[in-house]
């Protein structure tokens, strides 16, 4: 059975769907990287500019995905499924291309490495807007965050978990080098400098052919 043909569609930007563009690259599959523009006004205010996205958005085409993007679009022989939520597409992506483990068990372990990256970044988000806050994250929260994220990790192997390259890996490379911005950016990758572990895989990923050229490709965006 050949494989399906895929469109991420998503904004301009890496935000929610920049793990699943990295495993898509990392899988060597070909897809379209559907980009709609979007212009921020006023960050704190959640004043945006995305009219083609709002035309599509009443015209019903995100009904299937609550309006809300990233979706997966997936043609299998003219048959096409629509998939929304970042965490389902990921998860997709990383079952359908063997990045999801070599068993039920690795599965579950990996899932649960990305529930507590999930974990941690709705943390930084709800902390982000107060300069106080933010301060003591970058400072101590984010050290204790990543160590308490370790633990969660297989310890007798190289990889996150099991013994090759998995979404848990993309997740937490993911998390230290695209999620946060500024000061906290820095932040995050000193501290994973300093814990080895984190280190590791995030070099790890970094290193893999696949994801150097699509970071040398990749459209510079604002988020």
């Amino acid at each position: 059975m050949s494989d399906p043909e895929l469109t991420l569609i998503y904004f301009n930007g890496r935000g929610l769907a920049e793990t699943s563009r990295i495993l898509l690259a990392l899988a060597q599959v070909d897809y379209v990287d559907q980009r709609y523009p979007f212009e921020i006004i006023d960050p704190v205010n959640h004043i945006y500019v995305r009219n083609e996205f709002d035309q599509d958005k009443k015209a019903g085409k995100f009904d299937k995905s609550m309006g809300k993007l990233p979706i997966l679009k997936i043609n299998e022989g003219g048959h096409i499924t629509e998939i929304p939520q970042s965490k389902t597409i990921e998860r997709y992506i990383s079952k359908r291309y063997g990045l999801m483990g070599n068993n039920l068990l690795e599965e579950a372990k990996i899932d649960a490495v990305c529930e507590c990256i999930r974990d941690i970044k709705d943390r930084y988000q709800k902390i982000k807007s107060n300069e106080n806050e933010k301060e003591m994250y970058v400072s101590q929260t984010i050290y204790t965050e990543f160590s308490d994220l370790v633990k969660v990790l297989d310890s007798y192997s190289k990889y996150a978990i099991g013994n090759k390259l998995s979404l848990a890996d993309v997740s937490i490379y993911c998390l230290v080098t695209q999620f946060y911005e500024g000061v906290a950016n820095d932040a995050a990758k000193n501290t994973a400098s300093n814990i080895a572990k984190l280190r590791d895989i995030v070099i790890r990923v970094a290193s893999r052919p696949e994801v150097r050229v699509y970071l040398s490709d990749r459209v510079q965006t604002l988020f």
